[in-house]
């Protein structure tokens, strides 16, 4: 094989592997989102009612 076809070969891999690099990173960052929001939030009720 000739080696301008070796060259764009591999060109194409590694654009191929950012590509897929940069479309895991968005899947995590998608779903850590979706867990950070899908917790409540918890918050502390004060006593207000002054009745025994």
């Amino acid at each position: 094989m000739a080696n301008w076809i070796k060259s764009a070969l591999s060109l194409a891999s590694v654009c191929a592997f950012i590509i897929v690099l940069d479309a895991a990173g968005d899947i995590v960052s998608a779903v850590a989102h979706r867990i950070a929001t899908a917790t409540p939030e918890t918050h502390l009720a004060s006593e207000t009612s002054n009745s025994f």
